[in-house]
């Protein structure tokens, strides 16, 4: 985060103002970076750490995205609807979805991209 808001101030300094979005990728996508290919076990074997894991990544982008829109007047963020397509169980695709769809009722990370 520091060096988010320390290259955030040297663009602005040098070019007076600062556009764009914070680029993040779907909490799962997000997950997946962090666990590796761990993250399809987890999904079957560690019932109490995946949902935790998606909390924490989709709270940290939510916090990200809190802290670039003031200074960019945008902050839209990515969720994967094609999450759905990784896994056939019901349970898992729930909790997959929980973190990510709720970005689409997030007030000021509008537009949400698919």
């Amino acid at each position: 985060m520091d060096e988010l808001s320390r290259q955030m101030d040297e663009l602005e300094k040098e070019f007076g103002y600062v556009v764009g979005d914070f680029n993040t990728e779907c909490v799962f996508d997000t997950a997946l970076q962090l666990r590796g290919q761990e993250m399809f076990v987890d999904l079957l074997e560690n019932a109490e750490l995946v949902p935790h894991l998606f909390a924490v990544v989709a709270e940290t982008q939510a916090q990200i995205a809190s802290y670039v829109r003031p200074r960019t007047g945008t902050s839209s963020v990515w969720t994967n609807r094609s999450i759905l397509n990784v896994t056939t169980d019901l349970p898992a695709q729930r909790l997959l979805c929980a973190n990510d769809f709720p970005w689409n009722l997030r007030p000021g990370t509008l537009p949400v991209r698919m």
